[in-house]
C-alpha cells in the first residue's frame, strides 16, 4: 500500500481530519451507553464524504 501525500489537495486533508475526529469521538464514547442513531446525521456524513471524495479525485 503506497500513499503519496505530496499530491493531496484540500479535500483529502479535510477527509482525513473528519475521519480522525470520528475516531476520537468513538474512542471517547467507548463503553458508554449510546443514544439511538439519527438517520439524518448518517445521511449527512455519507453525503459529505461522497462530495469530498469526488472533489478530491478518489472516484476519477
Amino acid at each position: 500500500m503506497n500513499i503519496v501525500i505530496s499530491n493531496w489537495g484540500w479535500p483529502q486533508y479535510i477527509y482525513v481530519a473528519l475521519m480522525l475526529l470520528a475516531l476520537i469521538g468513538n474512542i471517547t464514547m467507548d463503553g458508554k451507553p449510546r443514544q439511538p442513531h439519527n438517520g439524518y446525521v448518517g445521511l449527512s456524513n455519507f453525503l459529505l464524504s461522497f462530495i469530498l471524495l469526488t472533489a478530491g479525485g478518489f472516484f476519477g
